[in-house]
């Protein structure tokens, strides 16, 4: 097994490469894990095991079934590590469109292609547990490409944190707090720096350059990431409005201002 991957996590996935050797032989071409453990910031508490997988050919009707069936077997064996991710054909890697993806405990169609995020932390911290080092993928990224998403992205899904009223309700949560804060500075570090990196580091690189009047809200988030100290707030409604302004700046700042402070 990868010396990358945790060790509280290596029974779950021998399984799942065991069962998948016994029950599909053949199918299974390579394996990459992605997410926080391939930008080596593990939670034990919040993260899953996210993957790329690449299949020798497509599946059909028993096959789809025994693979639906694998992972349910995996669940009921480790039930707290979740496997999420896709399967595909190697001539779909970077492109991906009508690929299977499995999450929450159900393999479904998925017509549209991934984000470029998926492709771009493949390419360059993946972690190979079956097949060819993910360096030598037939993959490209462009940077330019990867912020134009994550522009997108932050003007459409993460405004909507600040406007929805179910999403609003999540904020007065502590998973609220590090979903939405730390999501938005890791949207920050991206179209700063033309880059992805971990939750956690994209917490520290926001409070070197954001100014002081949001260092309280980002370091709430980081203490429910790291699950350490105290709580930085009496209030949770009080924080849950630190945490919507905070938003609203940095979506504003990026907008305005790509590169400022």
């Amino acid at each position: 097994m990868n010396q990358r991957i945790p060790t509280v996590l290596v029974p779950t996935l021998e399984c799942y490469l065991s069962s998948m050797n016994e029950h599909l032989p053949g199918f299974l071409d390579s394996f990459y894990v992605l997410g926080s453990i391939a930008l080596d910031e593990f939670s034990p508490h919040f993260s899953d095991v996210d993957f790329v997988a690449v299949i020798s050919h497509p599946s059909h009707g028993d096959e789809t079934w025994a693979l639906e069936e694998i992972h349910r077997e995996v669940e009921r064996k480790y039930p707290r590590w979740k496997l999420s991710g896709m399967y595909l054909l190697e001539t779909q890697l970077g492109r991906a469109d009508d690929f299977l993806i499995y999450h929450d405990g159900f393999l479904t169609p998925h017509p549209s292609e991934p984000d470029p995020v998926t492709w771009w932390i493949l390419k360059n911290h993946g972690i190979a547990l079956l097949g060819s080092d993910p360096r030598d993928l037939p993959i490209t990224v462009d940077a330019n490409v990867l912020v134009t998403w994550t522009q997108e992205n932050m003007n459409t899904y993460w405004k909507s944190w600040t406007r929805r009223p179910g999403r609003l309700i999540l904020l007065l949560s502590d998973w609220g707090i590090l979903w939405a804060v730390l999501g938005v500075a890791r949207q920050f570090y991206t179209i700063r720096e033309k880059r992805i990196i971990s939750k956690r580091r994209a917490g520290d690189y926001a409070l070197s350059v954001i100014p002081e009047r949001w260092h309280r809200v980002i370091d709430e988030a980081i203490r429910i990431r790291t699950r350490s100290g105290e709580p930085l707030y009496r209030s949770r409604l009080v924080r849950m409005f630190d945490t919507v302004n905070f938003m609203k700046y940095i979506i504003r700042s990026l907008n305005d201002h790509p590169k400022a402070e």
